[in-house]
């Protein structure tokens, strides 16, 4: 295929075209840039581009876990499943964390994995390098009466609350922990007055009840599923899902004080500085108050301008109208530099409500994973990480692309137009600009799609005229008539709609061709000549 002057608009990715996996929609107004693609238990994470076509890719001796990202050195800092774990099992868990250049090589593997402590879920990379890590921690019976517990109500005679470490890394497999925290310094019970930490737990809002949580009383207390940091307030959100709350610390402490009631920049230690989603959590309101429901991927919105101070979260478990769904919630979280704190009304934290709600269709309810990330130019990007189904809409709530992970639920690499079924599961998808820092230097040159028989498609850069040394086509988009000239010799050209039906064939010996598109319905049409197919937008 020849060259073209002008690159056009060349969109074969609708639903309705037989996309059944990869990328499935791709409308003009979705955000360019690249993505990362990490199935998980598989062992492979991919950069792919708007299209699905691989950037590159990290293959892995070990299955992934939840977490990938490429840090602003252009290295991938991801979790994998530790296969030789001896300690707790549930949902997220990893194990090991690793950093890969851009070549696939390991450069740092850490494992955060034995019978009393083990790496789960989420990871955020700071600016200073150093990595936030979430991790299990062992309290056996003993330690959970004597923190309060009520006896009688473990399962499994055992819990396994948060503990946050910032570490440092020392490579080829060390690290140094700078600062820690952990949920289990700040609790609250008013059910045991003859153990620890009773009081008032409407009082001590900024602690946490033991004998809230995991409404089963299963091991699991927390199930922390996602840490975000803001560097101009030092703040941590984390998200709570066995609370139904997002949770806040202060960054600012010293480890010391983070096992403390008192000190950091906000004067309360480790405490909790704000928290929301579920009021009953400190005895307060009822289940009316309740805004969150087993949610996932808190996150400041670091960029766009539509949500300033604002954190966005996908709700998983919603009830709308009496019904379960999944959404997403955008909630704005001013911090009042006056007080020194978050504020709050009647003893609940403010926001009463979120200030923007998607609602996701029934095909995409996720009552695990999944989540959101605010674009840069304020489109959202939604992951129902159950499905492997991942879209993107703007402003108007209008969907612009689609993919859908292509592989099987056991891993297998699926072909285009197979029927969509189960497929793998991802926590979350994120997408970088494509001048993002981490790129420099690395060749981004696309390769071919994952999946098997991948239909054609090209990175959206705006509808031009096509032209070239065979022929000049415009206008696009066209209205009324689309002019073909300087034109060979015996030129012939067949148009296909977006179903990949035949339309219309034009032949001509002329230089040029003028075809009358006045009766067409407006869409995107498909020009062959030869081997060239190229795309038209008729309005």
């Amino acid at each position: 295929m020849k060259q073209l002057v002008l690159v056009v608009l060349l969109i074969l990715c609708r639903a309705s075209f037989g996309q059944t996996v990869g990328t499935i929609q791709y409308d003009n107004g979705t955000y360019d840039g690249y993505s990362i693609m990490h199935p998980l238990n598989f062992d492979t994470s991919y950069l792919i581009d708007n299209c699905g076509k691989v950037i590159n890719n990290w293959p892995s001796d070990f299955l992934n876990s939840t977490f990938a990202e490429i840090t602003t050195n252009g290295t991938l800092i991801r979790s994998s499943v530790d296969p030789n774990t001896t300690s707790f099992q549930a949902g997220g868990g990893a194990g090991i964390l690793q950093e890969l250049a851009w070549d696939g090589s390991v450069i740092w593997n850490h494992v955060i994995s034995d019978a009393n402590m083990r790496l789960h879920h989420d990871v955020e990379i700071l600016p200073s390098g150093n990595l936030l890590v979430i991790a299990w921690e062992l309290k056996n019976q003993a330690e959970c009466y004597a923190a309060g517990r009520n006896p009688g109500t473990l399962v499994e005679d055992e819990m396994w609350p948060t503990v946050i470490y910032e570490l440092e890394q020392v490579y080829p497999t060390g690290a140094n922990i700078v600062w820690e925290w952990h949920a289990w310094d700040h609790l609250i019970q008013d059910s045991v007055p003859s153990s620890g930490n009773y009081g008032n737990v409407q009082a001590n809002f900024r602690r946490i009840d033991i004998h809230k949580g995991n409404s089963s009383s299963a091991p699991d207390w927390v199930h922390m599923n996602a840490i975000h940091y803001n560097a101009e307030l030092d703040h941590i959100i984390l998200s709570a899902p066995m609370f139904n709350e997002i949770w806040m610390i202060d960054h600012s402490t010293s480890t010391a004080e983070a096992a403390d009631s008192v000190g950091g920049n906000r004067g309360v230690g480790g405490d909790l500085l704000w928290r929301w989603g579920n009021p009953q959590s400190y005895n307060q309101g009822s289940s009316a108050e309740q805004k969150l429901f087993f949610q996932h991927d808190c996150q400041w919105v670091e960029a766009g301008v539509r949500f300033d101070e604002h954190i966005s979260v996908f709700n998983n478990r919603d009830v709308i109208n009496g019904q379960l769904r999944s959404s997403v919630k955008i909630i704005r979280v001013h911090f009042d530099t006056i007080s020194n704190s978050y504020p709050m009304n009647n003893g609940v934290f403010l926001p009463d409500l979120a200030d923007y709600t998607y609602e996701l269709s029934d095909t995409t309810i996720s009552p695990g994973l999944s989540g959101v990330q605010v674009l840069p130019n304020d489109n959202l990007l939604i992951t129902a990480g159950p499905h492997g189904h991942v879209f993107e809409i703007d402003s108007s709530d209008n969907v612009l692309w689609q993919y859908k992970v292509p592989m099987s639920a056991a891993g297998v690499i699926t072909a285009q137009g197979d029927p969509a079924g189960l497929t793998k599961k991802i926590f979350k998808m994120k997408r970088y600009t494509s001048d993002y820092i981490g790129f420099d230097g690395e060749d981004l040159s696309p390769g071919v799609q994952i999946e098997l028989n991948p239909l054609p498609c090209t990175s959206i850069v705006g509808l031009e005229e096509i032209k070239n040394e065979e022929y000049h086509i415009y206008p696009n988009p066209a209205t009324d008539y689309l002019e073909l000239t300087e034109l060979n010799p015996d030129f012939e050209v067949s148009v296909t709609d977006g179903l990949g039906r035949l339309l219309y064939t034009f032949k001509t010996n002329d230089s040029d061709l003028r075809i009358d598109c006045s009766e067409w319905k407006s869409g995107m049409y498909y020009l062959k000549h030869q081997a060239n197919v190229l795309s038209v937008v008729v309005n």
